[in-house]
């Protein structure tokens, strides 16, 4: 009786997993996105509107895991109070990133929760100073607007480096 029992448990499994791994093949797809942001060093002058790209897949069900690249560059400013707030002229920051969704991901509107590491690098024109290597991590929350299979609008909002708030209108294949 036990070995009848432990093949029909073995059987379930094998099914949920087989009704996973399709509606993970249904989703396999590469979502790509790209628009812009504001962060906490947005008030002492951007040069040019500050841009990001994020990549991602899914890798179980609800689960994605991406890359994200952003760019700023900023104007010659004084010092904020005592404390001067940059480390250079232009920051590129990589990371990588991890979503949970709450919905599926066929859904017109999902939203998520995640986190992201990485790295800013402050560079500046003037050829005295060096460059600087940063940590950066975040928490995020966000809402993608599914117009078409290929076509959606992502709202972020985050806590820590390098941005708050980030839109992004981005496309899958």
């Amino acid at each position: 009786m036990k070995y009848l029992f432990f093949s029909f448990v073995l059987l379930a499994g094998l099914q949920l997993q087989s009704q996973e791994a399709e509606a993970i093949k249904a989703d396999n797809r590469f979502y790509i996105s790209a628009g812009s942001h504001l962060n906490f060093w947005a008030h002492v002058g951007l040069r040019r509107i500050p841009f990001d790209v994020h990549a991602e897949t899914l890798f179980a069900e609800r689960h994605a895991l991406g890359l994200g690249y952003s760019y700023e560059e900023y104007k010659e400013f004084p010092y904020l109070f005592w404390w001067e707030p940059r480390f250079g002229d232009n920051r590129h920051n990589i990371r990588v990133r991890y979503l949970f969704y709450f919905e599926s991901y066929q859904r017109f509107f999902k939203h998520y929760i995640g986190t992201s590491i990485g790295v800013s690098c402050w560079t500046s024109l003037n050829p005295n100073n060096r460059n600087h290597f940063l940590p950066t991590s975040q928490f995020l929350y966000g809402m993608k607007f599914q117009f078409s299979d290929w076509v959606f609008l992502n709202l972020e909002f985050a806590a820590g480096a390098p941005y708050m708030l980030r839109a992004a209108l981005g496309t899958s294949f």
